[in-house]
């Protein structure tokens, strides 16, 4: 069965047409590849820096990621008025936005004089009880809010046996306070 209702159609096409340009055909095809070119530039340009960021983001703080101020924190410790020892405290710029002082936990081998914890550097005002005593200082701190604790002992550097000294030896450690903090 044939059936003479399906066949098909000649296609008709339009014929062609003048081509009319202002511009020759060397012209055309140079602006073609500049737009490429400007976009392949793009192109390149968005995926070398996928991120739009204008200001770096600033370090995490050392603290708060290993549980430790003694990566931020620096010690050194001076002689203040006659028979006296000031002990300094400075953060690195990564920690000092996110560090606080609280207060003197226990002094051991001195009595507190003066103590100004807010401000850099924080400062701390010893009187030792003996020229040669080790002095152990317990600091309260805190982390972005956690408490942190901080042990600094000042050994006396002796040139002379026994006569006495302006320098110490500074070692900082990370304590526990009474508690468990």
């Amino acid at each position: 069965m044939k059936d003479d209702r399906k066949r098909l159609m000649p296609e008709i096409l339009p014929g062609p047409g003048p081509v009319v340009s202002s511009s020759p055909v060397r012209q055309r095809v140079l602006q073609h590849m500049k737009l490429l070119i400007a976009t392949g530039a793009a192109t390149t340009t968005l995926v070398a820096c996928p991120y739009g960021v204008v200001d770096p983001l600033p370090p995490p703080a050392r603290c708060r990621t290993t549980g430790s101020l003694l990566e931020d924190l620096r010690v050194s410790a001076r002689p203040g008025s006659p028979g006296e020892v000031v002990v300094e405290l400075y953060l690195d710029e990564s920690g000092y936005a996110d560090v606080k002082f609280l207060r003197v936990v226990e002094v051991t081998g001195a009595t507190t004089g003066k103590v100004t914890l807010e401000g850099y550097p924080a400062k701390i005002h010893l009187k030792p009880d003996s020229p040669d005593s080790t002095l152990t200082l317990t600091l309260a701190a805190e982390c972005v809010g956690v408490p942190k604790a901080v042990r600094i002992e000042l050994r006396p550097v002796t040139p002379d046996a026994g006569a006495g000294s302006t320098d110490y030896t500074v070692t900082v450690s990370d304590a526990v306070l009474d508690g468990g903090q």
